[in-house]
């Protein structure tokens, strides 16, 4: 029995943290969060929401639970992670304040569920952008943050050069993602 994972896997060790990379990446990386804040759709609800940072004087940004290089909570309870620091920046753009934000670590499942139920005020972990998310629980996705695919990774002594040839395999996906159904549908379509 061969187990087959799938996703992205980061490398150990592999830390991603706005004050530790160049200034041209910190450059690409603020211009990105300022068209996010440009482009975004104020309406009824999001100004609802603008409005209650602004009562509270935080941020509540929902971040994926341990997602290394992503969002991490360390031993001494910092966060650290691209969407933790995209939280931070929204922080700073809004409420002047990098560190006017709390973090709840969500699930896959649990994120757009939060978003909808005002729970927190911006989700910001590895949510797949889908038409129901936009037409069947009325979210808005103003912008994309982090772009990414779907790739099978296999031993090497498999010897497998294409992915018709795992039939019978285990694929490993993470629960609530949206991975099994496009797995699913892929080996089913070939």
């Amino acid at each position: 029995m061969v187990q087959v994972c799938i996703g992205t896997s980061l490398l150990p060790g592999y830390h991603t943290n706005l004050l530790e990379i160049s200034d041209t990446a910190r450059k690409l990386i603020l211009a990105i969060i300022v068209a996010f804040v440009m482009n975004m759709h104020i309406g009824p609800a999001s100004a609802g929401t603008i409005d209650d940072m602004f009562a509270k004087g935080w941020l509540d940004c929902g971040v994926s639970r341990d997602l290394r290089g992503f969002s991490s909570q360390q031993a001494n309870g910092e966060w650290s992670g691209f969407d933790v620091d995209f939280c931070r920046a929204v922080a700073a753009a809004t409420l002047g304040d990098a560190e006017a934000v709390r973090f709840t670590p969500l699930s896959p499942s649990e994120g757009f569920t939060s978003l909808k139920n005002g729970d927190i005020n911006l989700l910001a972990n590895h949510s797949t952008w889908t038409s129901s998310g936009g037409t069947e629980l009325g979210l808005t996705f103003p912008v994309v943050t982090f772009f990414d695919t779907q790739a099978l990774i296999v031993r090497k002594d498999m010897s497998a050069n294409s992915t018709l040839q795992l039939s019978g395999s285990y694929v490993c996906v993470i629960k609530g993602t949206t991975s099994a159904p496009d797995v699913a549908d892929y080996f089913t379509k070939h």
